[in-house]
């Protein structure tokens, strides 16, 4: 093939253990893919964790589980982490009840393994937009 495959690394924060799983394995399948997530279940509840993992690993994006409340702790220790983090919700909600919560994208579990076509998506184009941006700056250290 020949083609310049670029790292793509995703910040992936999913409550569910079942789709924390078929997400990593489906996303890690493609070329030049690395996903954190926390392998603990339930991922931790920590909004300073999310924001070391920011710090530490750089994420070209991530995506956050909103059930049960958790994306409403975790999306804005990522903003304030990093403000220009794209961050996508990753819900079982139609997508008209998420409007307004800070996220670049709302991507809904009802979709099935569609939604991970849809997550591989966003994924590149904020790969693409981030990279320059994240070899030419630091993040912010507390």
């Amino acid at each position: 093939m020949g083609e310049d495959v670029r790292e793509v690394r995703i910040l992936l924060l999913e409550e569910d253990a079942v789709w924390r799983q078929v997400l990593i394995r489906s996303l890690e399948s493609r070329p030049a893919t690395f996903v954190l997530a926390s392998r603990y279940d339930p991922p931790s509840q920590n909004p300073e964790d999310a924001k070391r993992y920011v710090r530490e690993f750089r994420p070209h994006c991530a995506i956050i589980s909103w059930g049960y409340g958790f994306g409403y702790r975790m999306a804005p220790a990522l903003r304030e982490e990093d403000p220009h983090l794209p961050v996508a919700v990753l819900s079982g909600h139609p997508s008209e009840q998420l409007e307004g919560v800070g996220a670049n994208e709302v991507f809904s579990k009802a979709d099935g393994l569609e939604v991970i076509q849809k997550i591989w998506e966003f994924a590149v184009m904020a790969a693409e937009w981030r990279r320059p941006r994240l070899a030419s700056t630091r993040l912010a250290r507390p």
